[in-house]
């Protein structure tokens, strides 16, 4: 009787192997399908998106635009360091309040160029919402729409780097007029 059940056992085991080889096998051949399908999915988008690029009306406008974003970004980060720097200065360390002016005019410079760039970046994305756009995968705008956040979290740093740089104006008056009352009492 052990060996009939031993037998049983090893030609379920048998069986059972066999099932798992033959699934095994067939889960191979899809997920290469997968695996091609994947690969065709990603270079479509990627056709789509050079498509979108060598648009007529896209091509000449977009680089330009990436290029004064990327200039505009260095430029806040380099003006509120300035302003940071100049907000640290005591009124004895050189600091006037003619660089504190120089800075308030370079930061609404810059505030009215971030104004600039997301009316142009908008103008992009508000023709790219377009019916033909939104049957397709377009990845210009939403690469775009990506900018404006960044543009708009540089200029509220420039709102703070402004507020700071007119403080240390302030400052430096009142540390003026008081130095100036020393002098003629």
């Amino acid at each position: 009787m052990s060996s009939t059940l031993e037998t049983s056992f090893e030609a379920s085991k048998q069986a059972a192997n066999k099932e798992l080889q033959a699934r095994a096998v067939e889960l191979s051949a899809e997920e290469t399908n997968i695996a091609d399908a994947r690969i065709r999915f990603e270079a479509e988008r990627l056709l789509d998106f050079y498509e979108e690029l060598t648009d007529s009306s896209t091509r000449s406008i977009v680089p330009v635009m990436v290029q004064n974003f990327l200039r505009h970004e260095d430029e806040c980060s380099r003006t509120t360091s300035e302003a940071l720097r100049l907000a640290c200065l005591h009124a004895n360390e050189n600091a006037d309040i003619t660089q504190c002016n120089a800075l308030l005019g370079r930061i609404d410079a810059l505030r009215q160029e971030a104004d600039d760039l997301e009316v142009s970046i908008l103008s992009i994305v508000d023709a790219d919402t377009s019916e033909a756009c939104a049957k397709e995968n377009c990845s210009v705008s939403p690469s775009l729409r990506g900018l404006l956040s960044v543009i708009h979290e540089n200029g509220v740093n420039l709102i703070y780097a402004r507020s700071l740089v007119q403080c240390s104006k302030d400052s430096l008056r009142i540390a003026l007029r008081n130095w100036n009352t020393e002098l003629l009492a």
